[in-house]
């Protein structure tokens, strides 16, 4: 996957995606795709590993998130962020 820097400056504005599930078998091209368009994407995973698992793979525009559905503590975390 390449990163064109032209396209990026013709998508740059103050959007920033989000996206929950970036854990998700789905999730994870959706975001890199957004990743390499030039966005900077905010996504929700289900546990620390997943945000260990997405780091490894993007370039540094992509800010994960832990959100737990079975863990009600995780929720005021994600939305102080």
């Amino acid at each position: 996957m390449s990163f064109d820097f032209q396209e990026a400056d013709q998508t740059s504005s103050n959007d920033v995606p989000t996206h929950f599930g970036g854990d998700h078998p789905l999730g994870l091209p959706l975001i890199m795709e957004l990743e390499a368009k030039g966005y900077i994407v905010i996504t929700s995973v289900s546990s620390p590993e997943g945000v260990s698992a997405i780091e490894r793979k993007s370039h540094g525009f992509i800010r994960d998130l832990v959100l737990d559905s079975n863990e009600s503590g995780t929720i005021p975390i994600l939305l102080r962020s």
